[in-house]
Order: C-alpha cells, then sequence, then structure tokens
C-alpha cells in the first residue's frame, strides 16, 4: 500500500466516521495542517506536491463550509494504481467519493470508500476534471441503489418464469 493510498483509502474515510459519530469536528476534514501533520507524526511519508482541499457549492464554486456542497480533494500525483485523483465528500449525506485511476488502460473508476470498504459506481473512459468529477456525482447511483435494482428485476423475472412451470 502506498503512502498517497493511505491518505485517500484509510485516512478520510476513517476521519470522515469520527465526524459522523461526533468525534470529530467538520472542520477537520478540511483543515489541510492538521491532516498533514497528524500524518507526518504517523510516520506517514506523503510527496504533498499539488495536494489542496476546497469547498465547493451548488454550481461548483469555491465557498465556506458553512455554505459548501462538496468537500474536495486534490491528491498527489498517482504513483500506482488504484490511486485516485481526486476525492469528494458529500457534506450532507457525508459520502465519500473517489476518481481512481484502474488497472484497465485509459479507463477511471469512480468509487465510493468508507471504513467498511469499497464499493464501484462506474467505469469511465476519460480522466475528468474535478468539477466534472463533481457534476458525475448527481448522475451516478449508489451501488446499493444499483444493486436492490438490479435484485428486484431478478425477482420479477423469477416471478413471471414462476408462472409458466
Amino acid at each position: 500500500m502506498t503512502q498517497n493510498y493511505y491518505l485517500e483509502y484509510r485516512f478520510i474515510p476513517g476521519l470522515l466516521h469520527e465526524v459522523k459519530l461526533g468525534r470529530n469536528p467538520l472542520e477537520s476534514l478540511i483543515d489541510t495542517r492538521w491532516i498533514k501533520e497528524t500524518l507526518t507524526n504517523n510516520n506517514v511519508d506523503i510527496d504533498w506536491t499539488g495536494f489542496s482541499i476546497n469547498v465547493y457549492d451548488e454550481e461548483y464554486n469555491k465557498t465556506s463550509l458553512d455554505n459548501g456542497k462538496y468537500i474536495a480533494y486534490t491528491f498527489p500525483p498517482i504513483v500506482s494504481v488504484p490511486e485516485a485523483k481526486y476525492g469528494v465528500i458529500d457534506i450532507k449525506t457525508k459520502k465519500y467519493y473517489t476518481l481512481e485511476s484502474d488497472y484497465s488502460d485509459g479507463y477511471w473508476a469512480i468509487g465510493s470508500q468508507d471504513v467498511n470498504g469499497h464499493a464501484l459506481i462506474e467505469m469511465i473512459q476519460e480522466d475528468m476534471s474535478l468539477e466534472e468529477f463533481m457534476k458525475s456525482l448527481k448522475r451516478s447511483k449508489s451501488p446499493s441503489k444499483k444493486r436492490s435494482g438490479c435484485l428486484s428485476v431478478i425477482v420479477i423475472i423469477l416471478a413471471v418464469i414462476s408462472l409458466f412451470l
């Protein structure tokens, strides 16, 4: 596991979990200095080049946390697959999404990560800007919704088949 991977898939989901439980304030998710110090003090050595945290509103303009819809992380350059280019937290739902490099040539993955694991939401063929990624989250459905919809179709098909048996 690379140090970037730890930041993207372990630390941020863990911190978000602590925020959900009320153990950390929402502000801790945007405190760049504290995040860097915490990881450095825990021997996580990251090249922070290109790392940034910003808050965006519904129209994808930078704003304050009080007026924000998304907390967006731009991660250091990708060193190896499956590191992420961006991470975005939907402030209202407290869900964390990533735009990830993938093993397939030319493909990217939109995923969701929490302390319990990772879920693939969608594979895409093109790289995208942070704004395009945030906009895609409005279109993408959560993996659980996709699975439940698929399950409903299977149940209906099985019910129809059973009528003919």
